[in-house]
C-alpha cells in the first residue's frame, strides 16, 4: 500500500516509469480536497519483488537516496509518506471487525455466518478465475461454502457470498494472518449486506380525490422492498417487476417498499393532492418475511442484484426511465471513506444508462454528538451564535 503526500499527478506519472506495477481495481486517481492521506494499492507480481521496494524504501527514509539504475523509484517514492505490504488490518476496517465480533459473541465456532468478500479486481480473466478458486477452496477446507459470486469488469467488481464458520470469523476479527484477512487475493470482507428498516404508517387518511395515473410509460422507477400493491394510494399506479417472485416470500408487514411508494407518487400526504401523472416501475428487491425487518435476498450479492435490475428495467417495461429511487441503505456499511463497491456500480450504471439515481443517506444509526448545546430542548432553541455546551447525541 502507498500512502501519497504530494501531488496526485505527480504520483501517477512517477508510477507509469516503472515497469511491473498495477493498481488493485479501479482506483479513484483524482485529486480529493476532503482526502488529507490519499492511498493507493498496486500490485506487485513477486513476493521478491515486494521485498525490494520496502527495502527501496528504508533505504531511501535513511539516506534520501536509491541505489544506481533505480532512478525512477526516486521520483515515486518522493510522493510518498509509506510503503508497506498490504495485510489484515487492510482488509477488515475496525467497525466491521466489532460488527463481527458482536454478531457471533456466544455461537459454537461451526455454526455459520455469512459474509461479502470482495477480491482484488484483477483485469486478466484467467487470473482472476485463479484467484477465485483459491479463495474458494480455502472457504471449504475451512467448514464453509460459497453461495453467490459476480464479476464484473464494467466497475473492477470481484466478489463471493460465502457461509464462514463463527470460528474463522473470530480469527477474521483477530486480524491472524492464517484466516481469510490474511489471504492475498482477498481485498476486504465484510458483513452481508442488510437494509435499513424505517418506521412508517398510515396517520393521514386518504380522504382525498387523486387523479388516475396515465398509462404512459414510466419516465420514473423505485427499487424498494415488496410494497402493498393495493394500498388506496398505490393501486393502478405502479407497474410491477418481479422476476424473482419475491411477493411470494413477503407475508410479514410491508411498510419500507410502501411508504417510499407512496412518497415517491405523493409526496407529502398533508399537502393538497397532486400526484405524479404517469404510473412509476417498481422493481422489489427486499421482501418482508415473518418476524423482523424487511430483507434482502440473502443468497445474492446485493450489488449484483441492482446491476441486474437495471439491465431487466431497460427492456422490460423502464426503457424511458431517467430517475431511479434507492432509498435502501445499507447499515453495516454506513458512509465512511472510500467510495464504496455500491457507489462504483451506481456511478457505472448512471453513465451507461444515462439514470439520475436518488440514493438516501440513512443508514447510518448511531448517535451524532453535538458540542454545543446542553441537551435536545437547547438545539431546538438554538440561534447561529449558539454557546458551546456538552455533548448530547442527537438524531
Amino acid at each position: 500500500m502507498f500512502e501519497v503526500t504530494g501531488s496526485i499527478q505527480n504520483f501517477l506519472n512517477a508510477v507509469s516509469r516503472i515497469a511491473g506495477l498495477e493498481f488493485a481495481g479501479e482506483e479513484e486517481l483524482a485529486a480529493d480536497e476532503f482526502d488529507d492521506n490519499p492511498e493507493f494499492y498496486l500490485l506487485v507480481p513477486q513476493l521478491d519483488a515486494l521485498r525490494e521496494i520496502v527495502s527501496l524504501w528504508q533505504g531511501w527514509q535513511r539516506t534520501g537516496s536509491v541505489p544506481r539504475n533505480y532512478g525512477p523509484w526516486r521520483h515515486l517514492f518522493a510522493q510518498l509518506r509509506s510503503v508497506r505490504p498490504w495485510g489484515p488490518a487492510d482488509r477488515v476496517s475496525p467497525q466491521n471487525r466489532e460488527y463481527f465480533r458482536h454478531s457471533i459473541d456466544g455461537a459454537p465456532d461451526n455454526e455459520l455466518v455469512r459474509i461479502e468478500i470482495e477480491l482484488v479486481f484483477r483485469a486478466g480473466g484467467d487470473v482472476a478465475q485463479v484467484a477465485e478458486a483459491t479463495v474458494a477452496e480455502r472457504i471449504r477446507q475451512g467448514g464453509g461454502a460459497v453461495i453467490d459470486r459476480s464479476r464484473r469488469p464494467e466497475f473492477a467488481y470481484h466478489a463471493v457470498l460465502a457461509d464462514v464458520p463463527a470460528g474463522e470469523i473470530r480469527r477474521i476479527a483477530d486480524l491472524d494472518p492464517a484466516s481469510l484477512a490474511g489471504a492475498d487475493p482477498v481485498a476486504s470482507i465484510v458483513p452481508q449486506s442488510l437494509g435499513t428498516p424505517i418506521e412508517a404508517a398510515d396517520r393521514t387518511p386518504v380522504d382525498q380525490a387523486r387523479p388516475a395515473a396515465r398509462l404512459d410509460d414510466p419516465i420514473a422507477a423505485i427499487f424498494d422492498a415488496v410494497p402493498v400493491q393495493a394500498h388506496p394510494l398505490l393501486a393502478g399506479r405502479l407497474a410491477i417487476d418481479d422476476p424473482a417472485n419475491l411477493e411470494a416470500r413477503a407475508v410479514g408487514p410491508r411498510v419500507h417498499g410502501t411508504a417510499m411508494a407512496s412518497i415517491v407518487l405523493h409526496g407529502d400526504l398533508n399537502d393538497p393532492p397532486s400526484p405524479i401523472s404517469r404510473r412509476v416501475y417498481f422493481r422489489p428487491v427486499m421482501y418482508a418475511p415473518t418476524l423482523g425487518d424487511e430483507i434482502f435476498d440473502n443468497d445474492r450479492l446485493v450489488v449484483d442484484v441492482i446491476v441486474d435490475a437495471i439491465m431487466r428495467m431497460r427492456a422490460n417495461g423502464g426503457a424511458n426511465v431517467i430517475v431511479v429511487n434507492l432509498s435502501l441503505g445499507d447499515q453495516t456499511k454506513p458512509f465512511a471513506g472510500k467510495i464504496s463497491t455500491w457507489g462504483r456500480a451506481l456511478d457505472h450504471l448512471a453513465f451507461t444508462y444515462g439514470i439520475l439515481f436518488l440514493v438516501s443517506a440513512g443508514n447510518v444509526n448511531d448517535g451524532i454528538p453535538l458540542a454545543e448545546f446542553a441537551n435536545g430542548a437547547a438545539f431546538e432553541a438554538a440561534t447561529t451564535a449558539a454557546p458551546r455546551g456538552r455533548n448530547i447525541a442527537g438524531n
